[in-house]
């Protein structure tokens, strides 16, 4: 059965080991239904924005070259998830918590944004509880066949009390009660069975940062649940963040156009869905 919407959710900051640390029931829970890697690996820099252009991208930074990690304005106006989607006639949404991601807004390529606009947009609710809420009444509203949602709690947290501190895992428990809600709004809206569901990160942390090249700092987790997805399948193979993009189109029969870095995930995908290029 091939997935009628895929959600990536970008926990920002979120360390593999934190998870049973912190005690986080739903990502534990997904963790069993689905599959997982705990040792996917981020870019280098392991930082937000460079990151989360991989992920939509397939890109290494070295390629796509965006090596910032600050507010800019503009946008990214290269191939990305959302504009494979759009053009092969997909609905797509982005939600985020931090300001600087609206580099990743391109307005000719996403339906839905909500997040921490510049000026003058008016002020939002961007924690990991009002980026939940904010998904499900959008979710109410319309079922987008691609979402990304960033939530930014654990980063926050690891910057100023450390990371693996318990202020650290209390934020990974905020993100994963988010989490929790966003599930529970697509099984009350009858897609969960329809949805393909990545979560992973954009880079990990240790002690109060994150862009040294540690393992603790390039080492995230990769979930995956949805249909026809292996339960309880660790992986073996290894998975980099710019994996992320190649896979999520997989999930919904599309294929990145041209030379990426990231490959798909086959053992996730089924062998049935046949890839058609955009």
């Amino acid at each position: 059965m091939q997935a009628q919407h895929v959600i990536v959710i970008s926990i920002d900051g979120l360390r593999p080991d934190a998870i049973a640390r912190a005690h986080a029931a739903h990502l534990q829970e997904l963790i069993g239904q689905g599959s997982y890697y705990p040792e996917a690996q981020t870019v280098r820099p392991s930082e937000t924005v460079p990151a989360q252009v991989s992920m939509i991208t397939g890109l290494d930074p070295k390629a796509h070259q965006v090596i910032w990690n600050r507010y800019r304005r503009g946008y990214y106006t290269g191939t990305t998830i959302f504009s494979v989607a759009k053009k092969a006639g997909l609905s797509t949404a982005l939600l985020f918590a931090k300001k600087k991601l609206n580099y990743l807004v391109n307005p000719n390529h996403i339906d839905f944004v909500y997040g921490k606009r510049p000026p003058p947009y008016r002020p939002m609710d961007t924690t990991a509880a009002g980026l939940a809420a904010a998904f499900a009444r959008a979710w109410q509203a319309h079922t987008y066949a691609l979402v990304l949602v960033h939530i930014r709690e654990p980063d926050s947290a690891g910057h100023r009390y450390g990371w693996m501190s318990r202020p650290y895992l209390s934020a990974v428990e905020e993100a994963d009660r988010a989490i929790g809600f966003i599930v529970s709004a697509l099984r009350r809206s009858g897609t969960w069975d329809k949805t393909a569901l990545i979560i992973t990160a954009d880079h990990g942390g240790r002690g109060l940062r994150h862009a040294q090249p540690h393992r603790e700092n390039l080492t995230i987790p990769w979930i995956t649940v949805g249909p026809g997805i292996p339960a309880g399948l660790r992986l073996q193979r290894a998975i980099s963040i710019y994996d992320t993009a190649p896979t999520a189109l997989a999930f919904l029969g599309l294929s990145m156009p041209g030379d990426v870095d990231g490959t798909v995930v086959t053992e996730v995908v089924q062998k049935s869905h046949r890839l058609r290029a955009p």
